[in-house]
């Protein structure tokens, strides 16, 4: 039994853990998002804004994604990215090998 609880704990912990970076990287997208639809800043001083809001996490590369400042739409959105095996504890199976972990969000521009 105690092989089969410990492998089901591990399994909990890195599932948590893969669950803890999207929901920081879903706030720092919010964050940043918001941020450009009111006008506070262009597209590069928002992926500048998502990079600070995140973790510093250890192994872990973010990629910060925004919308053209001369697009023509009223939609702002930014997508923040980082290898799901970075965002796991470890994976010593290599069940995340190479998926990618990704939000996106998008606001209304208000200004």
């Amino acid at each position: 039994m105690l092989p089969i609880f410990l492998a089901l704990m591990l399994a909990i912990m890195e599932f948590g853990t893969v669950m803890f970076v999207r929901h920081a990287m879903l706030n720092a997208a919010r964050d940043a998002a918001r941020s450009y639809s009111i006008g506070e800043f262009d597209a590069s001083g928002t992926a500048t804004l998502a990079q600070q809001r995140l973790p510093s996490i250890t192994n872990v590369t973010f990629s910060v994604t925004t919308s053209p400042d001369d697009d023509a739409t009223v939609d702002r959105w930014v997508e923040i990215s980082t290898p799901l095996s970075g965002a796991a504890l470890n994976d010593p199976l290599g069940i995340f090998g190479g998926g990618q972990l990704t939000v996106r969000v998008t606001m209304r521009s208000e200004d």
